[in-house]
């Protein structure tokens, strides 16, 4: 009952926008208003979670925003939220999800919770790939978020997978998965390619400014070798 705000505590996350980019502060505030009694609250956790189609939700970023706060009856407090999305945050597309949860940790009564999705749009670099994809004749088709060890020199837990298709009337006629890891001053594209002759091909490509001159010029010398018109 204390989770729905029934003679409790309720908490609720108020965003600034909805849409973010990989890498950005979030800009939010949890506010929690007191039910008929006072309350101890113990913390006030808040985490980023993200989901692609059927695969299980994983935690991408979390901290804790307060301790040891005592909750007036019928009051009310408005915490800010001091977190950055990871720069590996996935983007909305191809079935990926990705929300705020936000939880009071109250001693003896259920934890009210509160869940807000987000939308995660392409940075500008990322707007020049799919700007360069579609140039080319390809079309997404849908994204994966590949689970990556450890011990994975990425130092993140997953690459957020395209998959594109060729589009009819397209020159080329491979299927491909593209994924990039973004560092300061540039990134590096990875490529697997599927070939009509039922090759699987992979390939790396470092891309510095300007990113759609460059990558364009790469691509395409990549495709035409591998797809003879």
């Amino acid at each position: 009952m204390s989770t729905i705000g029934i003679n409790g505590t309720r908490v609720d996350t108020l965003l600034e926008q909805q849409q973010h980019q990989p890498g950005e502060p979030l800009h939010a505030k949890v506010q929690i208003n007191g039910g008929n009694r006072a309350a101890k609250v113990d913390a006030v956790k808040f985490s980023v979670w993200t989901q692609a189609q059927s695969q299980p939700p994983v935690q991408i970023a979390h901290c804790v925003i307060a301790e040891q706060l005592r909750i007036d009856a019928n009051s009310e407090q408005r915490l800010p939220v001091q977190l950055s999305l990871p720069d590996f945050t996935p983007l909305s597309l191809g079935g990926v999800s990705t929300w705020l949860q936000t939880e009071l940790d109250i001693p003896l009564a259920p934890d009210p919770q509160d869940t807000d999705a987000i939308e995660i749009v392409a940075t500008e670099e990322q707007q020049q790939v799919f700007a360069l994809m579609q140039e080319l004749g390809y079309q997404l088709d849908h994204t994966e978020l590949e689970p990556l060890p450890q011990q994975s020199r990425y130092q993140v837990p997953f690459l957020q997978q395209f998959h594109f298709h060729p589009q009819a009337g397209s020159h080329y006629h491979s299927r491909l998965q593209i994924a990039w890891e973004p560092n300061n001053s540039e990134f590096e594209l990875l490529i697997t390619e599927e070939t009509s002759a039922g090759s699987t091909l992979n390939h790396r490509l470092e891309v510095r400014e300007p990113v759609q001159a460059r990558l364009h010029s790469q691509l395409k010398q990549l495709l035409d070798n591998n797809n003879p018109r």
